[in-house]
């Protein structure tokens, strides 16, 4: 992977999965899961995903409306859970066929999470080979339109594709202060012989109030 200062912005290199994408200069990337999804906060309140994904038809485009979208853009989801559509459309963009859907969901009051509007878009190539890329945001504006407009037509796959994916995380499990031996044989218990102790620790999260 690669990050680059260029034109005035910041070009995200993923050599494992052969793109590039341009981003806004005040962008900042979380690579720790980048093998599977590569993360980043653009300016101080867009979240951002990407992921390179694979149709298992020849048809991408009809798998994502099929599979994907099919209960998101369903009138009746949309009028339950309180969804207003900004845009729902498909460009072709150069070699690309990129279909844009950004909603605003109405949210409770007392929600925790404030973030309500969302972009989700489809890159497609010519190829069952296509890309997702989300984005998230308060509120919709033609700022934050343009914003995913610039993100996602800025796409480029003319990178040789080297290296290996992988996790780039320091992270290691350790047992709780409180752990002791009861606790451990009646988490086991509930988990196959060979369990890790990142999932045997993970589990007893899920079970403090089991007794």
């Amino acid at each position: 992977h690669k990050i680059e200062n260029k034109d005035g912005g910041v070009v995200y290199t993923n050599y494992p999965y052969g793109y590039k994408i341009a981003f806004p200069e005040d962008t900042e990337f979380n690579l720790d899961t980048a093998n599977i999804l590569t993360k980043a906060v653009i300016g101080k309140d867009v979240d951002f995903t990407v992921t390179k994904e694979w149709s298992p038809y020849e048809d991408s485009v009809q798998y994502v409306k099929d599979y994907t979208n099919r209960y998101m853009m369903d009138p009746k989801f949309i009028e339950e859970n309180k969804l207003t559509m900004h845009r729902d459309e498909m460009l072709d963009v150069g070699k690309y066929k990129i279909q844009y859907i950004i909603f605003t969901r109405e949210a409770p009051e007392n929600t925790a999470h404030k973030k309500n509007t969302y972009a989700h878009c489809y890159i497609y190539t010519d190829t069952q080979r296509f890309y997702r890329m989300t984005f998230n945001t308060y509120e919709y504006t033609e700022e934050f339109s343009k914003l995913v407009d610039y993100v996602t037509m800025s796409i480029d796959e003319n990178v040789l594709s080297m290296g290996e994916a992988g996790f780039y995380l320091d992270f290691k499990p350790e047992l709780p202060k409180n752990w002791n031996e009861d606790e451990d044989l009646r988490i086991r218990s509930y988990l196959p012989p060979k369990a890790s102790l990142f999932l045997i620790i993970s589990l007893k999260r899920r079970l403090v109030n089991i007794n």
